[in-house]
Order: C-alpha cells, then structure tokens, then sequence
C-alpha cells in the first residue's frame, strides 16, 4: 500500500511539471516524499490500533487486502471448514492455477471436493465437479485478515450473516 501511494504522488508530481520541462527530484521533493510516507505509516497504524481495540468484531477491509498465495490455501481449508462444519485439520488443499480444491472424506467415506477461487477478499466456491455457486441466492463467501485471525463470512440471500474466526 505504502508503495502504491507513493507512485501516485510521484505520478502527481511528475503531471505537475510541463510536459518538456525535465523532472529531476529535489530535496524538497524528497523531504515530501519522506512526509508522505510518514503520514501513510501514521494511518497505518492508527488502523491497525483500531482494529485491536475491536478484537469481537470482524476486521476492516483494510486490514489486509489480499492474501498470499500460502494464505490462500490455508484460507481454503477454513472455507471449508465454514461450509461444511469440519475440522480444518481433515481438509486437504491442492492448488490448480489460482483454483484450489479443498477436499474431505464424509461420514460415508466418500471424498468431497470444494473448488474455491479468490477474487480479491471475495471468495468464488462449488462442488469440484460442479457448477460455480455465484447465483444471487447463492451464498456469498469473503474472507478478512487482521494479524493471524483470518474470518470467513458467509453472507446469505436473505441477508444474514455469519462469521467464523481461524488462526493462520
């Protein structure tokens, strides 16, 4: 994020010259530059401070925009976790191309398979073998980070709510 801001205030910068003119970085520009980054560590923290101060409630988006690939996978199990009512422990997680398929053997022994795909912080989910669920009376999944916590919310079409928390 930090690094975001900072290409666009240097992009803002950069606009502000003419266009024929040369741009050379100053030390006014740095020293800016070094507020601005100040500034952004500020809200940061601030932010982060917040949602500590909150530890019942479900994190702010901002808390983490997107997941790491590794977070991806393990947030996979916790979907299924959520979805089906089974230990995280006895979900095993393969990774497909940005598609993971989270699986678990039932209480018939047979295998089931959930594909998951993240989408920023929402999460596309179906049966492996089956279509996507993203109808609009679907259930509709998202997932937060705030430190270690990760919360799956299952938003359903009647507009309820639930929030299961996990530790990464």
């Amino acid at each position: 994020m930090k690094l975001k801001l900072l290409t666009l205030l240097i992009i803002i910068g950069a606009c502000t010259k003419e266009r024929n003119e040369k741009y050379e970085i100053t030390e006014e520009d740095r020293m800016h530059e070094e507020q601005a980054i100040r500034i952004v560590d500020e809200a940061v923290s601030n932010i982060d401070q917040t949602l500590l101060d909150k530890p019942n409630k479900v994190a702010s988006p901002v808390s983490r925009l997107l997941a790491s690939s590794e977070e991806e996978k393990e947030i996979s199990r916790f979907v299924v976790s959520t979805l089906y009512d089974k230990k995280p422990s006895l979900v095993r997680v393969i990774s497909d191309g940005g598609i993971y398929h989270a699986s678990y053997i039932n209480s018939e022994g047979e295998r089931r398979s959930t594909k998951i795909q993240f989408i920023g912080n929402n999460i596309r989910w179906g049966n492996s073998e089956g279509r996507w669920r993203d109808h609009p009376l679907d259930e509709q999944l998202s997932y937060e980070i705030n430190g270690k916590k990760v919360f799956i919310k299952i938003t359903y079409s009647s507009g309820e709510e639930s929030t299961d928390e996990y530790q990464l």
